[in-house]
């Protein structure tokens, strides 16, 4: 019975210190939940139309490309010393051929579907399926060499092309390589590509694909080495 006393005097005595909320105040947090679920589904709403409209005005755009010519934006991008690094150090050929197979315009060539834009994007896109860095008994092979080989470019060059899977998407590698190349142009400042999770680090080694691959000022990456550095 005491114990019960104890418990009950307890009990009244934090209900006395917690007074129970007024209608007011109750209306009040209500009203101000239901403002902020509307607000958050306001945002969500015009998050969807922004990416809608981003969408569209990219199908207009591809749309209204002249069907026998490149689009400068990617005429600059096969051109540049990042598409030329990417293509030779991925594809293993020679990039001035690829540059003399696709000219800025193709007049007397009909495209059957979609535009020469649009070839010249997917024809990068399935060099990936087609090389011969696929070939298992290749890699093997340049497996080997990495542990010979004493040039740094060319061994660096070996790994790459081996830790390149068979669904990377090369198109948009060679963005971010583009990407590189305008941000040196614009600050005067050495930038690389970096590889978020390195080809070669001590816990885990990453593959090379668009979505670990990052532009990076040159003496941070340098500084960075092979470690995963996780943010």
């Amino acid at each position: 019975m005491m114990t019960n006393t104890v418990g009950s005097e307890t009990a009244s005595s934090w209900m006395a210190q917690e007074p129970a909320k007024t209608k007011g105040q109750l209306a009040y947090e209500r009203k101000k939940a239901r403002d902020l679920a509307f607000r958050a589904e306001v945002e969500e709403l015009r998050r969807k139309k922004a990416e809608r409209d981003a969408a569209a005005t990219e199908a207009s755009r591809i749309r209204n490309l002249p069907r026998n010519t490149l689009s400068k934006e990617l005429l600059d991008l096969i051109r540049s010393d990042g598409f030329k690094h990417w293509y030779e150090t991925v594809v293993g050929k020679d990039h001035a051929q690829f540059v003399a197979d696709h000219p800025e315009e193709r007049a007397n060539h009909s495209f059957s579907f979609g535009t020469y834009n649009r070839v010249v994007i997917d024809h990068i896109r399935r060099l990936f399926h087609a090389n011969k860095w696929q070939s298992p008994a290749y890699k093997k092979h340049w497996c080997a060499r990495i542990h010979t080989c004493t040039d740094p470019v060319k061994r660096r060059q070996i790994i790459m092309r081996l830790a390149t899977p068979e669904w990377a998407d090369g198109y948009e590698i060679a963005k971010i390589y583009r990407e590189r190349d305008r941000i040196v142009a614009k600050t005067g400042v050495p930038h690389d590509v970096d590889h978020i999770i390195p080809l070669q680090g001590v816990l885990v080694c990453g593959l090379h694909v668009h979505y670990n691959l990052r532009v990076m000022d040159a003496s941070l990456n340098r500084s960075k080495s092979n470690r995963y550095v996780i943010e």
